[in-house]
């Protein structure tokens, strides 16, 4: 009888929140249709908007997509799986086989990022060393799953997180199901298509992004950037674990190729896509609201835009989806690989954009908060809570790079 309650105000919660996702997709509509100076209805140059595009010629070239870059990028994009489900054993994760996959690729590209980022600060950043740290990365982790598996499978490790709720049986409900995941299909296959099929024209991305890390592929390490204007000489200081990411992928072929930074926006907004709807489907118990987090998620304009720039933006989207992520996993849970995990979000966001710094408070906040929960459940519970800093000091070689070369 005490699930009855439970199940009602669950119910309360969902219905709740999809109204109020309704209204907010509403006003974000209005804003947008009514209170932009965007031509998104029409205009006298294109009558239907931005949705003219589709009637438009629809064309692809593979000069923009040669096959063998394709393929490369494809081996790169499997290691970096390969380290993820390295480390989901590590954490002993056990998640959904989308979880799975999307947390794979956030802690393996991250993980990955930061190794690369040591051996470029060391201008050490060639082919067969390349490969080396791959080695070492792989040999470590398989080392790690069976030294910490005491650490992590202890008696008093608390059960991993409820299975998601069985699909609704309503027909209107996986109707909408339904019609929300073809509209998310539809929209992720189209940043796929545009990200992989056109050539690049984001001007941050052209003169930073894959201009910088093209200019650390030439050097075998980060290069000096001196010009005094805004432009070329853009983001000395800034962090560049999406530069180096196709600047060290493109070493382990010794051929430069950009495809690897265009493949990974993409990829990155469906994987945002999956944390989103996971998180809300875990809080709220319910797909139908799982779904409508999606779609809006999924159609804000600016999250299409920059999964299909070569761009960090796109990153820095998908790291805040996941740390939210990890974080519902370690409130549900109380397990210490989700609490890890949760940790390494905002140190491995800290390298990518300092924007993402913003996320130590939240995460202070949990971890206040979860002292509090714990302090009943005898001494020293903390010091274990703590431990979750030890991956602190990944946030940093970011920031200590960009002062110890420009000075601010």
């Amino acid at each position: 009888m005490s699930g009855e309650p439970q199940g009602r105000n669950r119910g309360h919660l969902a219905a709740l929140a999809g109204v109020g996702l309704l209204l907010l997709w509403g006003a974000l509509n209005y804003l947008y249709f009514f209170h932009s100076n965007l031509a998104l209805v029409h205009s006298e140059e294109f009558r239907l908007g931005v949705f003219s595009a589709l009637f438009g010629p629809w064309t692809f070239s593979l000069q923009n997509s040669p096959p063998l870059e394709m393929l490369q990028a494809l081996i790169v994009t499997g290691l970096v799986f390969g380290l993820g489900y390295v480390i989901l054993r590590v954490l002993r994760l056990r998640l959904s086989w989308p979880g799975s996959m999307a947390a794979a690729y956030a802690l393996g590209w991250g993980i990955a990022g930061f190794a690369f980022i040591l051996l470029t600060m060391a201008r050490l950043l060639y082919m067969p060393l390349a490969w080396l740290l791959w080695a070492l990365l792989f040999a470590g982790g398989i080392y790690l799953v069976r030294k910490l598996q005491p650490v992590f499978e202890s008696d008093d490790t608390p059960p991993q997180i409820e299975p998601l709720p069985p699909l609704p049986s309503s027909m209107g409900t996986r109707v909408f199901l339904v019609l929300a995941a073809i509209g998310v299909g539809l929209i992720t296959l189209f940043t796929f298509w545009h990200a992989i099929f056109y050539p690049e024209t984001y001007w941050d991305s052209l003169i930073l992004y894959l201009g910088y890390a093209r200019m650390t592929f030439l050097e075998g390490g980060f290069p000096f950037k001196a010009e005094a204007q805004v432009g070329i000489g853009l983001g000395a200081n800034y962090p560049h674990l999406y530069s180096n990411y196709g600047a060290f992928a493109s070493t382990m072929f010794a051929d430069w190729s950009d495809m690897h930074q265009r493949l990974a926006a993409p990829l990155s907004g469906l994987f945002s896509c999956v944390f989103v709807y996971l998180t809300a489907a875990h809080l709220f118990r319910s797909h139908a609201v799982a779904a409508a987090c999606t779609i809006l998620f999924r159609s804000l304009p600016n999250g299409i835009a920059y999964t299909t720039y070569a761009s960090d933006y796109a990153f820095a989207i998908f790291y805040t989806a996941a740390f939210i992520y990890f974080g519902t996993l370690y409130f549900l849970t109380r397990g210490r690989g989700a609490l890890v995990a949760f940790t390494l979000m905002p140190a491995i966001g800290m390298n990518l954009n300092y924007l993402m710094g913003i996320l130590w408070v939240p995460w202070l906040v949990v971890i206040l908060a979860d002292w509090l929960w714990r302090r009943g459940a005898g001494p020293g519970r903390f010091i274990w809570a703590g431990s979750s800093s030890v991956p602190l000091p990944s946030a940093w070689p970011s920031p200590y790079r960009g002062t110890c070369a420009t000075g601010c």
